[in-house]
């Protein structure tokens, strides 16, 4: 079955007129409602009910974004869980699965931004933490995956164990610190995504 991913941004007031024009086109949903921040990480959650009921009288798959973003990226969060001992990370992931749970979520697409590839091994070992606890509760784990530098913290081929599917940010070639360029050249994209699908199962990535 064809996936039909939309992001939804809910600072943006054209967001929702743009979910009721072509929300029905959609399989997925992947509203920014959930963040990691602080030290020791804090899990905040915001769904907004407008959508909630969208989704359900629709029938899209609800899987709101997890990230480490709030007015910028705060790795340190991320960081700090990825050291945390398994029963602080056990306990994180079933925080976020009660969050998921209680809006009937199908899952959800974890954004993690800006983390040192330092802790690329610790990070494998934790989304094979949240992969665990996810499946025993029948939630989907996507992965979104940006090109570029950051790539360096992804074991693509260790991640793919735990994560049912990747979404490729196939965009931000140039952004608004760059030169004047286009924001996803066709030879860039080619070239990422024939470096990207390499990895996992085709069927695994979701490409944006």
């Amino acid at each position: 079955m064809p996936v039909r991913l939309g992001f939804y941004a809910g600072w943006d007031p054209a967001s929702y007129a743009s979910l009721e024009k072509n929300g029905t086109i959609l399989t997925h949903i992947a509203p920014e409602w959930f963040s990691i921040t602080g030290v020791p990480p804090v899990l905040t959650a915001k769904p907004d009910e407008r959508v909630l009921a969208y989704v359900q009288d629709h029938g899209v798959k609800l899987m709101p974004q997890v990230t480490n973003l709030h007015r910028q990226w705060h790795p340190e969060a991320i960081e700090s869980l990825l050291m945390a001992d398994a029963q602080k990370q056990r306990a994180f992931c079933e925080e976020l699965v009660s969050g998921l749970r209680d809006i009937d979520a199908a899952g959800a697409v974890l954004d993690f931004q800006e983390v040192d590839p330092s802790y690329r091994d610790a990070f494998s070992d934790f989304l094979e933490t949240i992969g665990t606890v996810f499946h025993e509760s029948d939630l989907e784990l996507w992965l979104c995956i940006p090109p570029g530098d950051d790539i360096a913290l992804y074991n693509l081929d260790e991640l793919a164990q735990s994560v049912d599917r990747f979404v490729a940010l196939l965009y931000d070639e140039n952004g608004e610190d760059d030169s004047p360029g286009p924001i996803a050249s066709m030879h860039w994209f080619r070239t990422w995504l024939d470096v990207l699908t390499a990895h996992g199962q085709p069927s695994q990535w979701v490409v944006g």
